[in-house]
């Protein structure tokens, strides 16, 4: 079986698309209120997130990112956020709704081989 095995399903118009997402969010007065910034950082591992939310001087996020948080590096805010489950649909659905939003570079930080830890893997192994 070929995959996708629906010949042409990427070819139709998306039903949902980042960009109206934000404008719909920003029009609902949703919209945050601090700069965009320069980058972000998709946290996957609680215990590393727990860390991050002890930084002093961090700054909240408000609006659709409350719950994040903001971290000055040299003159650059960077965007810190716990992400929403797992895998690649979660990841897609955050970053494009973050490079929606302005944001051009992104760090993913979590564990490798959380599930399959027995799989070898040379690239994904110390």
């Amino acid at each position: 079986m070929s995959i996708p095995n629906n010949p042409g399903k990427h070819g139709g118009k998306a039903v949902i698309e980042p960009a109206g997402v934000i404008i719909e969010r920003k029009n609902a007065g949703l919209y945050p209120t601090t700069p965009v910034p320069t980058g972000a950082v998709i946290c996957y591992d609680s215990s590393l997130w727990q860390w991050i939310c002890s930084i002093p001087g961090r700054v909240d996020c408000d609006g659709w990112l409350k719950g994040s948080y903001l971290l000055k590096h040299n003159d650059a805010l960077i965007l810190v956020i716990k992400a929403a489950g797992f895998g690649a649909p979660t990841a897609v659905l955050s970053l494009e709704e973050l490079a929606a939003y302005g944001i051009k570079m992104f760090i993913k930080l979590g564990i490798n081989k959380g599930i399959l830890g027995s799989l070898y893997n040379p690239d994904l192994d110390d």
